[in-house]
């Protein structure tokens, strides 16, 4: 993935990350590809969002979050959910999206997933 050229929050994770993120990558293109055209709506829900990037501990390579690639798949979701706790990363998290796909339909929600799971009853 190029890396990404902006001043926004770019965590450092381990390098099982890249791995993790292509596994849920891969499942959401199988899904939005076969749903396609069998449901009115299609959602994509991402509750440990982060800043959209990712730096990978003890190299210079960055890559491209799940939600990141999510947005960019060749048959995209109808809408996307994000929830991250950190304000820094998803303020990171909007700016990226906003400028990879403008016209995508994203709620973003601050705040513990686990915590935020109790105020819906």
């Amino acid at each position: 993935m190029d890396v990404v050229n902006d001043v926004w929050a770019c965590p450092v994770v381990g390098k099982q990350a890249e791995e993790k993120h292509g596994l849920v990558s891969f499942y959401a293109k199988l899904f939005s590809t076969g749903m396609k055209d069998k449901w009115h709506e299609r959602v994509y829900i991402e509750l440990y969002a982060g800043s959209g990037y990712s730096k990978i501990r003890d190299t210079s390579r960055i890559i491209a979050g799940s939600p990141i690639q999510a947005i960019t798949l060749e048959h995209p979701f109808d809408k996307y959910i994000f929830c991250e706790k950190n304000p820094k990363n998803l303020d990171a998290l909007k700016f990226r999206v906003e400028k990879t796909a403008p016209l995508a339909k994203v709620a973003y929600i601050l705040g513990d997933c686990n915590q935020r799971r109790r105020h819906l009853g």
